[in-house]
């Protein structure tokens, strides 16, 4: 609490990997409530921008909210890639995010390597 969790870093670190094999940007968004802490901690990476979804709402996690929170994000950046870090959390509205968004879901990534010009 009041940190980003490191499986949050690890997928920045992932994202920011990606975007320079595929010449795109790296950005975040944070979901919470009370979140100035973390958005200050993130800004704190090399990344393009960093997005802040904060309500009271989303101080407990509940599947629907968060879903809620991200899917019009979604839709309106159209990201090539979208990363989340592997909690338990995540793992349980993944599934409903990619549908809400009509995406695919591809869990479980642990590495991908972009040097023959494809994503692999």
């Amino acid at each position: 609490e009041g940190k980003l969790h490191r499986m949050s870093r690890e997928a920045i670190a992932a994202g920011q990997k990606l975007a320079s094999a595929v010449g795109g940007t790296a950005e975040a968004v944070l979901l919470g409530s009370g979140t100035e802490a973390l958005a200050a901690e993130a800004a704190a990476y090399d990344l393009a921008a960093v997005k802040v979804v904060d309500h009271s709402a989303l101080a407990q996690y509940t599947p629907g909210a968060y879903v809620g929170a991200l899917a019009p994000a979604i839709r309106a950046a159209t990201p090539a890639f979208v990363l989340f870090p592997h909690t338990y959390q995540s793992v349980d509205y993944f599934p409903r995010l990619a549908q809400a968004v009509d995406a695919a879901l591809v869990p479980e990534v642990t590495g991908f390597d972009g040097s023959s010009g494809e994503l692999l």
